[in-house]
């Protein structure tokens, strides 16, 4: 089926937008004025044009119906709440129907500039970055993700060319490299990460072989993540015919590519080609100083892991994979406000937790203490013991010197929220590290379109609030019309005709089981 769709931020329309039949809903207006007094005529709301701007509610590309402004929401609960429920009480909900301070309006992890690692390593170690790599003797390891988005490919190109474009280019620059390739069969953390980048430019499924001919973009058909893995094979497969070695990875490569790199630096010197800072982290993470250099080539930069790893503080360099997966990585939330650098430049403050979230055997209960402390560390108030009092501290230094409403995402997540922020770290740490946890037992959900994380299980707000916002639908509470639905919130005994229990916007009894379990 058709449906309007944001370039910008992906919004889907409901049925209620009507601005691509701007031309008949105007024809309809003019004959109903035939025949009407000027001074009687009354235009009705109802009979308008409707653009996608100004629906207060709308679906995403997942088909979840969200508020566009969570602050809409957050306000009203948060006026009707002071003066009835103590503040630290009343604090201690979210006050909208996701965290703001991690996710989106989209319903998105919140993203920023992950590269600001790569810079900021490289100011305290100026001296790692070299002119050229040794003209001889050097291993390349290639991120084939990376390789992948090169250069365009030509028009009407067959698979076939496409793939000799690939390997010529790696042939003339590199020798003969060794590849390592992304995978794309079955559901990984990184699905978001790679809805985002596609965006709704994705093309159909097309069967692929060498004389088949290219009948889309390039963006549409990598944006396809079955088409992107057969070309992969394929492309693969040519290297392999050339000589060039080819790895495969099950998901991510990132930590294959530095494994593989670290153990080539047993024999030679070894350069790796990647533009992707978790790949640079990683290495800088788990490269071993005694045996020949590594390095990392950018399109900007050839910089010596060997001698960042030497002059950086080991604190920091041992500290790396945490710091970097709780300030925001492709996985992770990178909390509002609150930037890579700012994070990085606490190393000494956060080293304390290091260890739990490096320990492959910590408890859910240890990762999300050390990592409520990691979070107030990271927001500046240390001396604070729950994390839900810094909200009520930040809230009270904001109101006080702010001319305007405090908006939700200025405010740190609540405990609820900080806990699934900490888990999906502490999985991406053990990820970096090698180890092979269950990712829906760390902070995410499996759903049919893939992995997505979980935003919190504690409801928006205080029950007797939540009372005030109710619907009275007599049908199933699955449309927006629904008062509760489009406001983000699950029904409740509250609520007209529903009560919270007959209706398609009902709790799910297997959340609360696995709240009890934990």
């Amino acid at each position: 089926s058709q449906a309007l769709v944001s370039l910008s931020t992906g919004l889907v329309a409901d049925d209620t937008v009507n601005a691509d039949d701007a031309k008949a809903v105007g024809y309809k207006i003019l004959c109903s004025m035939v025949g009407q007094s000027v001074a009687e005529y009354k235009f009705s709301q109802k009979h308008q044009v409707k653009t996608l701007a100004s629906l207060l509610h709308v679906k995403t590309t997942t088909g979840e119906c969200i508020e566009l402004d969570p602050g809409h929401l957050y306000q009203r609960l948060l006026v009707m709440g002071i003066g009835e429920i103590p503040l630290p009480d009343l604090l201690r909900y979210e006050l909208c129907c996701l965290p703001a301070s991690l996710f989106d309006n989209r319903t998105l992890m919140r993203t920023g500039e992950k590269s600001d690692l790569i810079h900021y390593l490289l100011k305290l170690v100026p001296t790692c970055l070299v002119p050229a790599l040794p003209k001889t003797g050097v291993q390349f390891v290639i991120d084939g993700g990376g390789l992948l988005h090169k250069f365009a490919w030509p028009k009407h190109i067959t698979y076939g060319d496409i793939c000799k474009l690939y390997v010529q280019h790696v042939r003339s620059i590199y020798g003969r490299a060794l590849v390592v390739f992304d995978g794309y069969e079955g559901s990984s953390t990184k699905d978001e990460a790679h809805r985002r980048r596609a965006g709704t430019d994705v093309g159909p499924n097309v069967s692929i072989s060498r004389e088949i001919h290219l009948t889309m973009s390039k963006k549409a058909f990598l944006g396809n993540e079955a088409n992107k893995q057969s070309l992969i094979n394929l492309l693969g497969d040519e290297m392999s015919k050339e000589g060039i070695q080819v790895k495969h990875a099950d998901g991510d490569a990132d930590y294959m590519i530095c494994k593989t790199a670290c153990d080539l630096i047993n024999e030679k010197p070894t350069a790796v080609v990647a533009e992707d800072s978790d790949v640079f982290q990683l290495l800088t993470r788990h490269s071993s100083t005694e045996d020949y250099d590594l390095y990392m080539v950018t399109a900007k930069n050839n910089i010596c892991i060997t001698t960042l790893k030497k002059k950086l503080d080991p604190s920091l360099s041992e500290g790396l994979l945490f710091l970097h997966a709780i300030s925001g990585c492709d996985t992770t939330s990178i909390p509002y406000g609150i930037g890579k650098v700012t994070v990085l430049k606490k190393y000494n403050a956060l080293k304390s937790y290091v260890a739990t979230f490096m320990n492959q055997a910590s408890s859910k209960e240890r990762i999300k203490e050390a990592g409520e402390k990691a979070i107030l560390e990271i927001y500046g108030c240390p001396s604070l013991q729950s994390i839900d009092a810094a909200r009520v501290e930040k809230f009270q230094m904001k109101v006080a010197a702010s001319s305007g409403y405090v908006a939700p995402e200025k405010l740190p997540p609540t405990s609820d929220a900080a806990s699934f922020h900490s888990y999906r770290t502490y999985h991406q740490v053990q990820t970096w590290r090698g180890n092979d946890l269950s990712p829906v037992e760390w902070g995410w959900s499996a759903t049919p379109n893939g992995l997505v994380p979980i935003k919190m299980v504690k409801s928006a707000a205080p029950e007797p609030l939540l009372r005030t916002i109710r619907c009275n639908c007599s049908g199933r509470c699955d449309k927006r019309t629904c008062t509760c639905r489009k406001n983000g919130l699950q029904c409740t005994p509250a609520c007209g005709q529903c009560k919270g229990l007959t209706c398609l916007n009902a709790p799910c009894e297997i959340a609360d089981d696995e709240e009890n379990e934990e």
